[in-house]
């Protein structure tokens, strides 16, 4: 990395599309998979609101853990379209009715993203917009019957064969979407790097 980094950064997360994200940015990291109750308060309606609170419940679930130099990144992506939030499928044809709920129109993808140390802790979040062309039954059936719709927010990955038939055009970030917004990222972490807290 162009800048020294005074923690050792620990991925707090699941998703290997995180993990792939951080690598292709050429972090070294350690990976720290657990699981964590991702019931939100019914008083959070807005998408920025709901993520980060999914985010900063994660990092505080395991913030304790912590050494002195250690750095925790954990995160939380999901779509919304018309006020409904869309988090993973719970079965095949739940992921069906999601796609088809987004077919030809635009969604939002939020993307929030939680630095933890054992004294400190940041969020930040960023959102884009994802249009969808109309639902091609074809397509559909190939993408659920040889993908993985199940463990990704809206049923789909913008990285993989459903983003590369069906997506029409994006306003906003790629990685936002797929669910790490790095370049919001690498400015906190540089941030960190010329002042350790």
């Amino acid at each position: 990395m162009f800048f020294d980094l005074p923690y050792r950064l620990i991925l707090g997360s699941n998703s290997p599309r995180r993990a792939e994200i951080m690598e292709k940015a050429g972090f070294k990291f350690d990976i720290w998979k657990f699981e964590t109750d991702e019931t939100v308060p019914s008083g959070l309606t807005m998408p920025q609101q709901i993520t980060e609170y999914i985010s900063n419940n994660k990092a505080q679930s395991v913030q304790q853990q912590l050494g002195n130099s250690d750095l925790l990144i954990t995160a939380d992506t999901l779509v919304f379209l018309d006020g409904k939030e869309y988090g993973k499928p719970k079965d095949l044809s739940d992921a069906k009715t999601m796609l088809e709920d987004l077919s030809g129109r635009t969604h939002q993808v939020c993307s929030s993203v939680t630095l933890s140390s054992l004294n400190f802790q940041i969020t930040f979040s960023d959102t884009s917009l994802v249009k969808f062309r109309e639902t091609d039954a074809a397509i559909m059936d190939y993408y659920l019957q040889n993908f993985k719709p199940l463990d990704k927010a809206g049923a789909y990955g913008i990285q993989d064969f459903w983003g590369m038939s069906m997506i029409e055009s994006i306003q906003g970030s790629f990685y936002t979407v797929m669910g790490l917004p790095i370049h919001l990222l690498i400015h906190e972490l540089r941030k960190l790097a010329n002042e350790k807290r």
